[in-house]
């Protein structure tokens, strides 16, 4: 009887590790397939020498352009929790006071207003056109106080380095990821001085 028990015990935990198993592999298949959807979308964007500069841009933040790679709901809550924003009239008033500022760190604020504006489209407080055109803005400000990528970067740790507070260290580290990316891939091939 405890060898019958202890049989059954073992046939339900095989049982419940391979469906953990399917439902991991399911996970993975479904990201492998979203992360393929995001850079479809970048790709297609990248047909705009423009929109690739921008693209590069924005990666000093976030890799994958924050528009396509989350929802609405993911982009709110983004806005929310990291700028205060709550709608459209507070993303185009942060957007405003960031633009002011770029002149202090163009680096610094301008790929952060990039971000901003791509996660206001994502999050529908911003229409894409619109999105794309506010960040050219910001990106011609910033392509006009650097000479290069690796530029930009410098300046982007220099300005962590100057920053106070616990997220920094996730700041550093994310930035560091991204500019391992950046410069594994060329800087998605696309030359600094692109016209803007």
């Amino acid at each position: 009887m405890l060898a019958s028990v202890g049989t059954v015990i073992l046939i339900v935990l095989a049982s419940l590790a391979g469906v953990l198993l399917l439902a991991f592999g399911g996970l993975l298949l479904l990201a492998s397939r979203l992360s393929r959807a995001i850079e479809a979308l970048m790709a297609e964007d990248a047909k705009d020498p423009t929109r690739a500069w921008l693209q590069v841009a924005f990666g000093f933040i976030n890799y994958r352009d924050p528009a396509h790679a989350s929802g609405d709901i993911a982009c709110q809550a983004s806005l929310r929790r990291d700028w205060s924003i709550e709608n459209r009239a507070d993303l185009l008033a942060r957007a405003d006071r960031l633009q002011q500022m770029m002149s202090a760190n163009p680096a610094w604020h301008g790929t952060r207003l990039i971000n901003m504006l791509r996660i206001g489209a994502g999050a529908g407080y911003l229409k894409p056109e619109e999105s794309w055109q506010r960040a050219l803005e910001a990106g011609r400000i910033l392509q006009a106080a650097y000479t290069s990528w690796e530029a930009v970067a410098e300046a982007m740790n220099g300005a962590l380095d100057s920053q106070k507070g616990e997220w920094v260290v996730s700041a550093k580290k994310s930035l560091a990821d991204n500019l391992t990316q950046l410069t594994q891939s060329n800087y998605r091939g696309v030359k600094y001085e692109t016209q803007l």
